[in-house]
């Protein structure tokens, strides 16, 4: 994924027109593609995960609990 810092070859034509169309994008600034956010976007993307993983065990539970 571009916002990892890789190339998808499928998705440039598709980047390259938006770049076009949006010039002023937030996300085409050089400081939000930077290489060195990457750590800060895993640990993101990971607490995110997290989150949502501890949300659905809640939501199991409260459904055996309703189930029973």
């Amino acid at each position: 994924m571009r916002m990892q810092g890789e190339n998808v070859p499928e998705f440039e034509p598709l980047w390259n027109r938006l770049r076009d169309v949006c010039p002023a994008w937030p996300g085409f600034n050089p400081d939000r593609v930077d290489p060195m956010l990457i750590p800060e976007l895993i640990l993101a993307m990971n607490h995110e995960f997290g989150r949502l993983e501890r949300y659905l065990a809640i939501c199991e539970r409260r459904k055996l609990r309703r189930e029973k």
